[in-house]
């Protein structure tokens, strides 16, 4: 669950107030990728009570991070993991692939994401679910 969360679901919890429920809606900005990747996580995410509407922004970055790595790596296979670097002098060399630093970097942040919400399988230890927490749901 995304820190922001776990803080406002505390403080609601100390004022006696429910925790929003209900299906987390997915933005209409969101790109197909990412959209197949929403469709993919949120539904099981609001099943274990990880997600609430509070968290749909950070849950649609997630996905647009994911959407950027599946891109990356479609430039990647469509053109290969070197390019020719052509030199002042006219020399020309060959250096990776810019997509691919850019897919590392989408990659890593897409693992900090998902460990907010719990979802890289070596967290599952460190998870703390909600009913864990004693938070108050609908269900």
């Amino acid at each position: 669950m995304a820190q922001v969360s776990v803080l406002l679901i505390e403080a609601l919890k100390r004022r006696g107030q429910r925790v929003p429920a209900g299906p987390v809606k997915c933005p209409g900005w969101l790109g197909d990728m990412a959209r197949k990747e929403w469709k993919r996580v949120a539904p099981e995410l609001v099943q274990c009570g990880l997600v609430c509407s509070l968290d749909a922004f950070m849950l649609a970055v997630y996905c647009n991070i994911v959407a950027s790595v599946e891109e990356c790596q479609a430039v990647i296979r469509r053109d290969g993991e070197q390019i020719t670097h052509w030199d002042d002098d006219g020399t020309t060399r060959l250096m990776p692939h810019p997509a691919i630093a850019q897919a590392q970097e989408a990659a890593a942040q897409a693992v900090t994401f998902a460990a907010e919400f719990g979802l890289p399988a070596r967290s599952d230890g460190r998870m703390i679910l909600p009913s864990e927490m004693g938070v108050i749901s609908d269900g």
